[in-house]
């Protein structure tokens, strides 16, 4: 069986260590392709195995889509290639919800499911699967976290037990605390390519996502046990999560094997915090005066909302993204196209766009990057008519193609396939059939024309923001807050100095 487990491993191209190991949900599914040269003729013929990729089947398969009697949402589906489950306990969590006093405690409390239960010894859940030759990670993201595992089919049905006590009395002491936000402050801190604030901001304003959740504040050590448990029973819930299985055996054989697991839970209603998009909460823009033709040849056209912050110069927009796998899909292709874009003949010759798309699960966002013109903006929405318009098919058809090839690749091995899964709408469970082409947001490929309307919606002028530089105060104003933050950072010190927490114990070596 251990020599499965390599093979799978090999295979799967998961590069991962034997102990839990916590990133960001941008080192989930790898959906982008290789960016085209910029000279590169965007009407040219597509490779061979960009071409075969548009003109093959769709994607064989259908998931299970249900909510068991304790609130618990299951998705499985089969994958036979090899004798490996995949199983994901996706947590509708993350550290947009962290309290503004408790900054990056959903990522340590997600440390401190690791250390046992009232039926489960600190470390056994990982022994479940490292000791079967299997291998786990933790991700955590701004909305989302998940506990992924990857082992030999027939220890799915006690991994499935374990699961199903994962979040039952949690064990909590203060050395168990201690224990999980050392292994917290050990992650990477990890930068975004735009201000956190204006990522926030195009969200809707979400004040949780202008952090990332990773910081071990000084409040965290002071919390009691108690406290922790109460934030646990809270937050990490069944019924505000959901499981991924993805193993051999017929989709409905799967998810009997896990209602069996989980069967001794107390019913609940299912409950999902709600991820709302800015096309939900940005106020509707005012309505345009009518203007005589007379008196003025054109109405000024809607632009992003200004939000300053930091020292940036270089013009820059972001756009919220949905995090559905066909959302993502549609952005991966039209930030590849904006990029490859080449300067129409009446722009100046130094006009230049460059596209990013900030993966993470529920809330990503493109960055936009717009020089050599007077008006960022209006190069910004002149590129993006031109891709509505249908000018750029032959640059979209050539990057859906090589997206839709590397993800068929991808999503023939389990792990990546359960993954795809996790990136599915936040809301369902109806306990329907649905085609995996659907559900991993590959059916998106095969219309270009919907790519191109998507456009649109996606650079909405009202729903994203232009970045610019945040302006200084005056010298007098810049005296006075300089004066005021010293006397409150000098207070700070004075009651850090009070109650300083003792060392902490364990460093990232110590992990189970």
């Amino acid at each position: 069986m251990r020599f499965s487990l390599a093979i799978a491993t090999a295979l799967t191209s998961l590069l991962l260590p034997s102990h839990v190991s916590a990133r960001l949900d941008a080192t989930a599914p790898a959906v982008t392709a290789e960016e085209p040269a910029a000279g590169e003729d965007d009407d040219d013929a597509s490779t061979s195995e960009a071409g075969a990729a548009l003109t093959d089947p769709r994607v064989p398969g259908h998931a299970l889509d249900a909510v068991l009697p304790c609130g618990l949402r299951v998705l499985v589906a089969r994958d036979a290639s090899l004798p490996v489950a995949a199983v994901i306990l996706a947590l509708e969590v993350g550290s947009e919800d962290d309290p503004p006093e408790l900054q990056g405690l959903h990522h340590a409390l997600a440390y401190q499911l690791l250390l046992g239960s009232r039926e489960l010894r600190p470390g056994e859940l990982l022994a479940t699967v490292n000791d079967a030759g299997g291998i786990t990670r933790l991700a955590t993201g701004a909305a989302q976290i998940r506990f992924e595992s990857l082992l030999p089919v027939a220890r799915l049905d006690q991994l499935l037990w374990a699961e199903s006590h994962r979040m039952q009395t949690v064990t909590v002491t203060d050395s168990t605390w201690r224990r999980a936000l050392s292994w917290a402050g050990d992650d990477t801190r990890v930068a975004t390519t735009a201000p956190r604030e204006a990522i926030a901001a195009a969200h809707g304003d979400v004040k949780g996502l202008e952090h990332d959740g990773r910081r071990v504040s000084p409040a965290l050590r002071k919390l009691t046990p108690q406290q922790v448990r109460a934030r646990l029973k809270q937050s990490f819930r069944y019924d505000g999560a959901t499981l991924i299985v993805v193993a051999p055996s017929e989709p409905e054989e799967t998810l009997k094997r896990v209602k069996k697991a989980f069967r001794e839970l107390p019913a609940q209603a299912r409950r999902v915090p709600s991820r709302s998009r800015a096309t939900t909460d940005a106020p509707a823009p005012a309505p345009t005066p009518s203007v005589d033709p007379s008196e003025a040849s054109e109405v000024a056209a809607p632009r992003p909302r200004v939000v300053a912050v930091g020292r940036r110069t270089t013009p820059a927009f972001v756009w919220p993204i949905a995090g559905t796998p066909r959302d993502e899909l549609a952005a991966t292709v039209l930030c590849k196209v904006l990029n490859s874009q080449r300067r129409a003949g009446d722009e100046p010759r130094r006009a230049k766009i460059r596209c990013h798309h900030e993966l993470d699960v529920r809330r990503a966002a493109l960055v936009v990057w717009s020089t050599g013109v007077e008006d960022p903006y209006a190069l910004v929405r002149a590129r993006v008519e031109r891709i509505a318009a249908g000018r750029e098919r032959g640059a979209i058809d050539r990057i859906r193609g090589e997206l839709r090839a590397n993800l068929r690749h991808e999503l023939r091995t389990p792990i990546e396939l359960a993954r795809r899964l996790a990136f599915a709408p936040i809301d369902g469970g109806d306990g329907g059939r649905r085609l995996l082409e659907e559900y991993t947001g590959l059916s998106l490929l095969g219309d270009p024309e919907s790519i191109e309307a998507s456009a649109t919606s996606l650079f909405d002028p009202t729903r994203g923001v232009e970045v610019t530089r945040e302006q200084k105060p005056s010298a007098p104003e810049r005296g006075a807050s300089e004066e005021a933050a010293s006397e409150e950072a000098s207070e700070a010190d004075a009651g850090a100095d009070q109650a300083a927490p003792a060392a902490v114990e364990g460093t990232a070596g110590g992990r189970p």
